[in-house]
């Protein structure tokens, strides 16, 4: 399977926004707190700006398998194909192929 520039990309975007997140959670927490000290307030809000987060918007929606990035079904993570071949084989707990 050949790793192509853009889901490279979007794995580090993944993995840096994990990273940061609780970080981000501790410092939203200490600017908006009002009992502490303006002082300190203004200096989580001055590390929130400057730092770069990596927001949820920036990800791409790929394939967990085929790293595909068209038409994938978002409950699953997984291309048309890739999620219909599953369906077939009953890969997917609760997943049926329809029939009429």
């Amino acid at each position: 399977m050949r790793l192509y520039k853009n889901s490279v990309r979007d794995y580090n975007r993944r993995k840096g926004a994990v990273s940061f997140f609780l970080k981000r959670c501790y410092l939203k927490a200490i600017a908006s707190n009002e009992f502490l000290p303006r002082r300190i307030r203004e200096r989580a809000q001055h590390y929130l700006s400057v730092s770069r987060y990596i927001s949820k918007t920036q990800f791409n929606n790929r394939c967990k398998e085929s790293l595909r990035s068209r038409s994938v079904v978002t409950g699953f993570g997984l291309s048309r194909h890739v999620f219909r071949k599953h369906a077939e084989t009953g890969f997917l707990l609760g997943v049926r192929r329809a029939s009429w």
